[in-house]
């Protein structure tokens, strides 16, 4: 298997362990957190990136299922490319759909073919294959993929040089813990004229944070896009908020740089410039903006960019 950045032609090659992996009951996978919040616990997934949807589709089924009263079997049996298939209909309360169709081969589990649908009934998204073939021959040299312009991503290798500012940065404070973020999240409004955050019913805040750098002071929030309010959702928006001299830590999402540049664009008085990557199961934004002396990163997960810029919309002083 590879793993290839094309932003930084770089790749990664590993070898799966075919030996692991395990099995959940259904009370495993789907439990009550300790705050009272469904929680999912995942199980391992074959290392097949975003075939994994179809050939291995256990994250849509927790999304899409876990409620048994709002779906139901519509055909026992259906013919689909060969194969015997059940048809499962739902609704979904999802930003751009309401309801959603699956059929699914009833000899291996593959999601054969989906569709979601408007509440009109047209079709949003959806996957129609032409042909579907289990256990048979292949060439693996065909999925070999071209890695001249590449060089192998050695990070894992590499010494892991610290700045020594990261010693210099000071936690104030921090929850994902429901029960406690208005408190964080007040605290840092109070402590913070410069914050700025997200206003929109289908934004839920799931984790605030503060920290200070000498005197300067840095915020982060954490919303999830969750019309369902089942804390079952992969479309995240991430906010950093500092001074333009700040010193900040190196972390995850914030770093990202997609192969795309977005074109410069200015929103409640905040000038915002960025990229975004478009991957097969969404896509990622990172926008930079800024307005006098401070700095807002937001970076979205799985939320296109159009989608993005609607939300900033109503990204405004949290006063």
């Amino acid at each position: 298997m590879w793993s290839i950045n094309e932003s930084l032609k770089t790749y990664m090659e590993f070898r799966a362990n075919r030996n692991s992996g395990t099995t959940l009951t259904l009370d495993q996978a789907f439990s009550t957190a300790s705050d009272g919040n469904p929680q999912t616990n995942y199980r391992e997934r074959p290392p097949i990136s975003t075939a994994n949807e179809t050939l291995f589709p256990y994250e849509i089924a927790s999304n899409y299922t876990r409620d048994l009263t709002k779906w139901e079997i519509e055909k026992q049996n259906e013919e689909l490319l060969g194969h015997n298939t059940l048809v499962i209909k739902g609704i979904k309360n999802h930003r751009d759909f309401q309801s959603f169709r699956f059929w699914v081969d009833k000899d291996t589990g593959i999601l054969i073919k989906y569709e979601t649908y408007k509440a009109n009934g047209d079709i949003v998204d959806y996957l129609h294959p032409t042909k579907l073939e289990v256990n048979v021959p292949i060439d693996t040299k065909l999925f070999t993929p071209d890695l001249e312009g590449y060089v192998p991503n050695s990070r894992d290798k590499e010494k892991v040089i610290i700045d020594p500012r990261e010693n210099e940065v000071v936690p104030v404070a921090g929850t994902k813990s429901s029960s406690e973020i208005e408190d964080v999240y007040n605290l840092m409004k109070s402590d913070m004229p410069f914050l700025y955050g997200f206003n929109h019913s289908d934004l839920q805040l799931i984790s605030a944070s503060y920290e200070t750098f000498k005197e300067y002071k840095i915020g982060y929030l954490y919303y999830i896009l969750d019309p369902d309010n089942d804390h079952n959702s992969s479309q995240m928006l991430s906010v950093r908020v500092h001074h333009k001299d700040s010193y900040v830590r190196k972390i995850g999402d914030f770093e990202i740089v997609g192969d795309t540049t977005v074109s410069p664009f200015q929103l409640n008085e905040i000038k915002w410039k960025g990229t975004s990557l478009k991957e097969t199961d969404g896509e990622w934004v990172h926008l930079t903006g800024q307005k006098g002396d401070y700095i807002y990163d937001v970076v979205s997960q799985h939320i296109s960019l159009d989608e993005t810029k609607d939300f900033l919309k109503g990204f405004k002083e949290a006063h």
